[in-house]
C-alpha cells in the first residue's frame, strides 16, 4: 500500500503502473529474446511473436488497472478515516485538532474544501 502522504513514494506507484500500461508489451519482447533486439530486428521479432507481444500488452494494462482500483481504494478509506476524525473533534467542539486535521490530512483531498 502506498503512503498517501509520501509524494515520492506516489510517484514511483504512478511511473510502475505507467510502465505496466505502456511498456509490458515491449519490455516482454526484450527480456525473452536470446539476443538484443532494438530497431528492426525488434520490429520483426514482434510480428513473429504478435500474439505473445498482445497477450502481454493485456496483461499489463490488467496489472495497471489492478494497481490503479487499490490505490484509489486506499485513498477513499484514508478519506473516510479522516472524516471520521473531523466529525469527532467537530462534535468535540476541539477547533486545535479541527485546524490539524483540515492543515494536514485534508489539503490533498479536494472534496473536504468547508
Amino acid at each position: 500500500m502506498t503512503d498517501l502522504f509520501n509524494i515520492e513514494a506516489i510517484e514511483n506507484e504512478v511511473h510502475q503502473i505507467a510502465d505496466f500500461a505502456c511498456g509490458h508489451g515491449t519490455k516482454s519482447i526484450i527480456e525473452n529474446s536470446e539476443y538484443p533486439v532494438t530497431g528492426s530486428a525488434f520490429l520483426e521479432k514482434i510480428k513473429s511473436s504478435k500474439n505473445d507481444f498482445i497477450i502481454n500488452c493485456h496483461n499489463g494494462f490488467k496489472e495497471a488497472q489492478t494497481r490503479i482500483i487499490s490505490s484509489v481504494q486506499n485513498i477513499q478509506d484514508e478519506q473516510a478515516i479522516i472524516s471520521n476524525k473531523l466529525q469527532e473533534a467537530k462534535a468535540i467542539k476541539d477547533k486545535e485538532r479541527i485546524n490539524i486535521i483540515k492543515t494536514h490530512h485534508l489539503s490533498g483531498f479536494s472534496i473536504y474544501s468547508d
